[in-house]
């Protein structure tokens, strides 16, 4: 065959096949992501939602705020927000679309569209350069408005407002590069959670327990902060109702938990009375959800904070009048003090003489606190991937470290025809003491030798089944006797979630450096930070709480949906002391390589020829 018939049918037939295989793959759909963390690939969860026209069969829109001229950190974070929004509508498809909206575009309109705005939660931000130290500053909106047919606008906040206010206070650049990795990992779970509530629009309702010295709303501001994103969050008092004049007072306290799907008890520390124990247990027996966060051992730590340095852990364990009802559901919280090995401790803020004549009286010095324990689910990553952990709860998964205070362990209880299953979700190290209260509290206590011979202890248990009521074989409350109530001796189906510590979701209020700011979940007083860095970074305590609640509200589509894992940042003290070395193995390497092969070809040739 002529040569150039031959490579003119190779040029077709290629053309051919190429054209073929797009044809064939026209039917099906792959995309492939090559980053180690998956950070660009979605979860099959928001895909099947993306892709159910059943369940989201309208156009949705998403109006984007985050505008502006941003610093390049800024602008970094904004840009893998777009690339996120773009692989959502590569899998809807029509039914979405996004748009930006400036509202610093038309000053007639600019308060009007910011009281707007705060209505939907999202909050302005006035952004400082301060990374690079020119002193420039912008306003942005970091938020999206989400729009879905014959629903409210419901607005979705791309990065913790209070939190980032913070970092720009204290003119913390990591801890605000932190704030933007940990956003901008938690984008799809915002999103798929957004987009999974706006087209079935119905918020659960959560309360927070008050009445017997629970953390108040100052303490549990972060808290609710990230809770009232998702749901409607409010407080209650079982024993103070509005007066309704066709139920009686007794029956409107029986049924004065009925619209709460989830009730957290944060800190108690005054005594239940068998009234509101009556409650509190029939509540849980019609499928109440409860959320117990509890101190057994009252550490009186304002007086460990006084000039005596000292103060004595006393026993909750009759006092809150609890104990009872716990072992009916299957577990016990010891009234002891756990201690950590210090590396796996967090730091806390001692009290000291200061030196200085010229300063205040008092100093504090910054140590790692064998009574501030950093507990985990302690199971092993499969392979060395971070993403895959063997029997890990999904509460837990890839959760970072969580921080107590003077915290207790629990005791999951055995009992014959239990219906109740016990897994436990956080436990200390494998090196952990315990004292038993009564115990003295003081500074000096990390300088005493410590038997560690106690290992996994557990802090938080999950409890999920058929519980049965504290008041089977039992006569009810006299309050209540003679009252038409629907008594129950067990329960339907349902979830609690015991951790014994109080101050496990409890946010510290500065009234030191800057009064009245309220800091994140776990995140110490920022009048420490600039003494240590330690004290500026978040454990998984929100990453907890968030979690819990999804889960004990069964929502475990938009739970599988949250990425645990977020890969390290880049240390910017150790790129500055490598940047010359990768620079010339990047760039000058190669080029260097090229000019050596090219030297070799030149002296191969003159060879050749001049033989």
């Amino acid at each position: 065959m002529n040569p150039k018939i031959r490579s003119f049918l190779f040029v077709i037939g290629t053309i051919v096949l190429i054209l073929l295989i797009n044809y064939i793959l026209s039917f099906k759909f792959v995309r492939y992501d090559i980053t180690s963390d998956q950070r660009y690939s979605l979860k099959k969860e928001t895909i099947a939602l993306l892709e159910d026209e059943d369940k989201y069969p309208g156009i949705l829109t998403v109006k984007i705020y985050f505008t502006g001229e941003l610093p390049a950190d800024w602008a970094n974070f904004k840009e893998e927000v777009m690339l996120k929004l773009d692989e959502y509508k590569v899998y809807a498809g029509s039914r979405f679309n996004y748009e930006f909206v400036d509202i610093y575009a038309d000053k007639s309109t600019y308060q009007q569209d910011l009281e707007y705005l705060n209505k939907l939660g999202l909050k302005e931000i006035v952004v400082s350069d301060f990374s690079e130290q020119k002193g420039e500053l912008t306003k942005t909106v970091p938020g999206i408005v989400l729009s879905y047919p014959d629903q409210e606008d419901i607005g979705v906040s791309l990065l913790p407002v209070h939190e980032v206010r913070y970092a720009m206070a204290e003119n913390n650049r990591d801890f605000l590069l932190n704030l933007f990795l940990e956003s901008q990992v938690d984008l799809e779970y915002k999103l798929t959670s957004a987009i999974n509530r706006i087209v079935n629009r119905k918020k659960k309702n959560i309360a927070f327990l008050q009445g017997h010295g629970e953390l108040d709303d100052q303490e549990t501001y972060s808290a609710r902060s990230v809770l009232g994103e998702f749901y409607n969050v409010s407080d209650i008092e079982i024993l103070k109702v509005v007066k309704d004049d066709n139920l009686s007072y007794e029956n409107q306290i029986f049924h004065s938990l009925d619209n709460i799907d989830l009730l957290i008890i944060a800190k108690p520390e005054k005594s239940f009375n068998e009234l509101e124990k009556f409650v509190l247990d029939q509540y849980a027996m019609n499928g109440g959800k409860i959320l117990w966060s509890l101190d057994m051992v009252n550490d009186n730590r304002d007086t460990l904070y006084s000039e005596r340095g000292s103060t004595y852990g006393i026993p909750y364990e009759n006092g809150l009048n609890l104990t009872d009802q716990l072992h009916k559901y299957g577990v016990r919280i010891e009234p002891v003090l756990l201690l950590e090995t210090l590396k796996n401790s967090a730091p806390a803020h001692i009290p000291t003489p200061n030196s200085n004549p010229n300063g205040p009286p008092i100093a504090y010095r910054i140590v790692d606190w064998e009574l501030y324990p950093k507990v985990l689910d302690y199971r092993q990553p499969i392979n060395g991937n971070p993403n895959n952990l063997a029997d890990q709860h999904i509460i837990t998964s890839g959760l970072a470290p969580v921080k107590m205070e003077y915290a207790s362990y629990i005791t999951p209880l055995v009992k014959k025809r239990d219906q109740v299953k016990k897994s436990v979700i956080l436990e200390t190290s494998d090196s952990t003491s315990f004292r038993r209260a009564p115990v003295d509290i003081f500074w000096q206590i990390i300088k005493q030798k410590k038997i560690r011979d106690k290992q996994y202890l557990p802090t938080a248990v999950l409890l999920e089944g058929q519980f049965e009521s504290l008041w089977k074989n039992r006569l009810v409350p006299k309050e209540l006797d003679g009252q038409s109530i629907s008594f129950k001796e067990e329960s339907v189906n349902t979830k609690m979630l015991v951790i014994s510590d109080g101050d496990v979701f409890k946010n510290d209020i500065d009234s030191v450096s800057k009064p009245g700011m309220k800091l994140p979940v776990a995140l110490d007083r920022s009048f420490y930070a600039k003494y240590d860095r330690r004290l500026s970074v978040l454990y998984g305590n929100k990453d907890l709480l968030l979690n819990s609640v999804e889960y004990l509200l069964g929502e475990n589509t938009v739970l599988a949906v949250r990425r645990k894992f977020i890969p390290e940042r880049l240390d910017p003290v150790k790129v500055e002391e490598h940047k010359a070395k990768w620079k010339f193995i990047n760039i000058l390497l190669p080029l260097l390589m090229i000019a050596l092969l090219g030297a070799i070809q030149l002296v191969i040739r003159n060879e050749r020829y001049r033989k």
